[in-house]
């Protein structure tokens, strides 16, 4: 997906289900983007594949042992509250 793609596809989950809040999606990511999902509380979640965001940095960082602590660190772990993105394995 390109980033019209994602943001489509966030505008068009927020419409079919009435919701006018924001979606936090990640630059820069999109070949990763999954597609968006609800959080339990009617929240909507951008949804990526880890793997394919560990690749995208390997690729910039010289090594998927980098990339993967990097992701761990600085990504994964951070809170971002309920509209934080989901990272499917």
């Amino acid at each position: 997906m390109n980033k019209k793609q994602v943001d489509e596809a966030v505008d068009n989950y927020k419409l079919a289900h009435d919701y006018d809040g924001e979606v936090i999606v990640l630059d820069g990511f999109e070949s990763a983007f999954m597609g968006v999902t609800s959080n339990g509380d009617g929240k909507p979640r951008a949804c990526y594949d880890r793997m394919i965001m560990v690749e995208i940095m390997a690729e910039a960082m010289g090594s998927e042992e980098k990339a993967t602590e990097y992701f761990n660190d600085n990504i994964y772990s951070v809170c971002l509250g309920d509209e934080s993105p989901i990272f499917i394995d």
